[in-house]
This record gives C-alpha cells, structure tokens and sequence, in this order.
C-alpha cells in the first residue's frame, strides 16, 4: 500500500498561524485517488470544531451509511474524537468511518462508537501500533493508497516507521513562524512541482 502524506504548510515550514486554501487542499488531495483517507485524533478534532460549535447528533447519525468515496480512518487510542465523530459521517466526501484504537482505550469510547455502529480496530497496548495497523488496512480493505492528512505527531510518527512513500506539499506565500510540520525529513526526490495560483503544490518521492 503506497502511504502520501498530504499537507499544507508556510513558507517556513510551519502548518497553524496561517489560512489553509482548503479547496486547493482537498483538491489535490482527491486527484491521488486514496482508497484510505487517514488522520489523526487532533487534526479530526480540529476539523470538527473548525465551524465553532459541534451539531447535536441526529437519529440518522447512529446508522451506519455506505456511501462512495474512501475509507477514513482516525488514529484515537484515547478517545479525544468522542462526540465528534457523525461530522466527518455527514460529508459527502466520506465513503465509510472507522477508528484505529489499542488495548488501554477508554471503554467510554469503545461503547460510543458501538452504539453508533463505527468499525474499530484494537492494534497496539498503549498506542496504536502503525506498522501493524497499516498492514492490516492493506489487506482487510484491499487498499493500494492512503492519504495521510495530519499534524506533525503522527506525521513524524509515520516517518520514524518508515510507512510514507510520498509527500505531498501545499505551499504558502506566507512565514508566520508557528507550529513545524516536520524537523527531520528523510532524504527526498522532487516528482512533480506545480503552480496554483500565489501556491505552490510540490510532491516528492522518500528515498529508502
């Protein structure tokens, strides 16, 4: 399963004190045609909440909807995305929900996402573990591509493992010396640079 991982950055490297152009980023990121859309548990919470204030859950959000598009995934072994989760449910750009949880989640949460009727995946004691998880969502759901949108700790996480094949950038015209996506970088090979506007999308290919 090839592994992207997809961001939006600053100028200097940073991912937060700036405004994402969040067509461009979705754009880009449908144009790699995942089968597994992954994130973690505070960049899904992040995304939730970005509107404000959280909609009141709905009969229709305990039922499970199959819907076309890919698999998202949510990294949460400690229950940070509880109440949350029938946002990413409703958009239409979501094929189908499941959590990635291990063995010291909250049994809180594990009960939320059953009664909701979330598939979920107990890999790992404390944590999740990546590597096996990966494995297991390569071969349970067929996948050739995961996209990985996410923060700088499961970004450096999944480098550290070795499990990203790509990185996928969107560029700023902006430095605002907040957050770092990343601080070490394996070595790199430019694929593909593309103009957007003031942006600048560039991917480029982990040298293993």
């Amino acid at each position: 399963m090839k592994v992207i991982m997809h961001n939006s950055i600053s100028l200097d490297g940073s991912y937060t004190g700036f405004e994402v152009d969040m067509g461009l980023h979705y754009q880009i990121a449908a144009w790699f045609n995942p089968d597994i859309h992954i994130m973690g548990s505070a960049t899904a919470k992040s995304g939730a909440t970005m509107g404000g204030s959280v909609p009141d859950e709905e009969p229709s959000d305990f039922i499970k909807h199959k819907k076309n598009g890919p698999l998202w995934v949510i990294i949460d072994s400690k229950g940070i995305t509880k109440g949350l989760l029938h946002v990413f449910r409703r958009s239409p750009y979501c094929g189908d929900l499941m959590v990635l949880v291990s063995k010291k989640t909250p049994k809180s949460f594990l009960d939320y996402l059953d009664k909701r009727h979330y598939d979920h995946m107990s890999i790992g004691d404390r944590k999740v573990d990546l590597r096996k998880a990966f494995a297991e969502l390569e071969k349970r759901y067929s996948a050739n591509t995961a996209l990985v949108d996410s923060g700088a700790g499961l970004a450096s996480a999944l480098f550290e493992a070795k499990l990203v094949d790509e990185l996928s950038l969107i560029v700023c015209p902006e430095a605002v010396g907040g957050d770092r996506f990343f601080e070490n970088l394996p070595p790199l090979e430019l694929v593909k640079a593309k103009k957007y506007g003031d942006f600048a999308w560039l991917l480029y290919r982990i040298i293993k």
